[in-house]
């Protein structure tokens, strides 16, 4: 399954006018849901609406965009990018977001092999100039993105491969772990 992103900025997301958190915590750091450090938004009806709202122009999904157009995830996965040779994750910390399960699994798969990672910020302008884009959620895995707006992306980029196939040896070898 193949998306096609329309970027869109998203005002009731808890990361959309904040700034970027100085010193986000890593995703091995406990995160104090008190302190409102981070928040993982899940506002059902606005992620639902743009869904929606890009399918009715044309797109899959929402690439959902901070007012100073920071990339903060999608309506209901999280996103990476192939830039500059390497692979680029959000760090949710740095948009006060809990981090995506599945983005973890993703990050250490990568890490097992050998990847280039670097998890950060990501401008809309940054993501116009990636060879490659992927989704991840719990449902979706790691899945190809073509385009984002009218910027067109590998879906057989190599890095984006073999990151795939680490993923899913990851998740087999989890599998027959617990087996």
């Amino acid at each position: 399954d193949i998306r096609r992103l329309k970027s869109m900025g998203a005002p009731w997301h808890f990361g959309y006018g904040l700034p970027v958190h100085p010193d986000p915590p890593p995703y091995s750091q406990k995160v104090d849901i008190d302190a409102w450090t981070t928040i993982k938004w899940m506002s059902y009806a606005p992620n639902c609406l743009m869904t929606r709202i890009a399918q009715e122009n044309g797109a899959d999904d929402a690439l959902l965009l901070a007012a100073d157009g920071r990339v903060l995830d999608g309506p209901n996965f999280a996103v990476g990018f192939v830039l500059g040779g390497a692979l680029r994750l959000v760090a949710a910390g740095a948009n006060r977001m809990l981090p995506s399960c599945t983005q973890v699994k993703v990050a250490n798969a990568a890490a097992l092999v050998g990847m280039p990672i670097r998890e950060g910020t990501i401008t809309i302008n940054e993501v116009r100039q990636a060879s490659a884009g992927f989704a991840m959620s719990a449902t979706r895995h790691v899945m190809t993105i073509s385009a984002v707006d009218d910027h067109k992306m590998s879906t057989e980029n190599a890095m984006l491969c073999d990151l795939q196939s680490a993923y899913w040896r990851m998740v087999e070898e989890d599998l027959q772990a617990e087996a």
